[in-house]
């Protein structure tokens, strides 16, 4: 019988006004996976719609409406591995992505 190694996952979830630079880190951390061996997988999470609706004029004209809308896209990626390939230079990789407008959470599970 084989003994079954041990297995860890991290979960990054990425979120950003703007869907284009979040395809572009999305990218990035794919070629992370690939330079530590490890498996990527990426789910686009559903696009948050905020819609806002404010009166031009409060006073008289109540039919003058200016509507706004805030798209906020998303997506996970994980990352799988064994703990023999794990080491602390991956932390280090993660550091180096960042962008401005991307917000990026990061999930360590055993």
């Amino acid at each position: 019988m084989q003994k079954i190694k041990s297995a860890f996952e991290i979960r990054v979830r990425l979120s950003s006004f703007n869907y284009l630079k979040l395809d572009v880190l999305k990218k990035q951390w794919k070629k992370i996976s690939l330079k530590y061996k490890l498996v990527y997988s990426s789910i686009n999470l559903p696009v948050d719609k905020k819609k806002f609706t404010i009166l031009k004029s409060p006073h008289v004209n109540k039919r003058s409406k200016d509507q706004f809308e805030i798209r906020v896209s998303s997506c996970l990626i994980i990352l799988k591995g064994l703990k023999s390939d794990f080491n602390f230079s991956l932390f280090e990789e993660f550091a180096q992505i960042e962008s401005e407008d991307v917000s990026t959470k990061l999930i360590f599970l055993k």
